[in-house]
């Protein structure tokens, strides 16, 4: 990215995202490669992509458990964007299977963008203490992988995923899905920043993401029956 400080030439859209400056320097092509699927050839990745695309099912399907059990108020509040309070629309309780594919894909790419940062060392992309030893886990089960360690490898990418979220706003450390964000709101194909029409699709798979993952580690399935 060049740095390009004229506002003539800068949307309203731009001069909010600031992304510009964000990745001034930077190859925007290099980065946009790291959010990529796995290859065929590349297990390691594969394995990873594959679990969390189980995890992010079974938080759906961990969703519409509580609509079975006619817990009502939950759609309201996982469609609020305020904390103290519900929103007048539910939670949408269907999504067709290609939308659901995609939307979950974002997180797959996600965290494999980080794992594959963390692996070259990139300094770029910073994480908290906890975030850190949830990967460096993650990089010694890929080391020593058996069939065994699935159901371990799946709790350890929930918690990353976890904690990639609450990633306060106060911590020294830069957030990973902020700067991911921008990553995806680069457009390699046609070289320049992506609408807003063009990036909100993005967003509401990530929003998706996010929501089921708190969801499900608010009110563990597994614990659903216990008084």
């Amino acid at each position: 990215m060049q740095d390009n400080t004229s506002l003539v030439t800068k949307t309203p859209w731009l001069r909010y995202t600031r992304w510009d400056k964000k990745f001034t320097g930077q190859d925007m092509n290099e980065l946009h490669a790291l959010t990529d699927p796995p290859q065929a050839t590349t297990a390691e990745e594969k394995l990873i992509w594959d679990a969390v695309g189980k995890t992010l099912e079974r938080c759906w399907e961990g969703y519409h458990n509580c609509l079975e059990r006619e817990w009502d108020l939950i759609p309201f509040w996982l469609r609020s964007v305020t904390l103290e309070k519900e929103d007048t629309k539910p939670f949408r309780t269907y999504i067709a299977p290609y939308t659901l594919s995609r939307y979950i894909g974002y997180w797959q790419s996600y965290i494999l963008f980080c794992y594959r940062m963390l692996g070259l060392k990139d300094t770029r992309l910073e994480f908290t203490t906890a975030q850190f030893q949830n990967l460096i886990a993650i990089q010694s089960i890929m080391a020593t992988h058996d069939e065994d360690e699935t159901e371990e490898l799946e709790t350890l990418l929930f918690n990353l995923s976890v904690s990639l979220i609450c990633h306060s706003d106060y911590a020294k450390e830069q957030s990973s899905l902020i700067y991911y964000s921008g990553v995806r709101g680069y457009n390699v194909d046609y070289k320049q920043w992506r609408k807003p029409e063009d990036y909100t699709t993005i967003l509401a798979g990530v929003q998706f993401c996010m929501r089921m993952i708190m969801l499900e580690h608010a009110l563990p399935t597994a614990l659903r029956d216990e008084g």
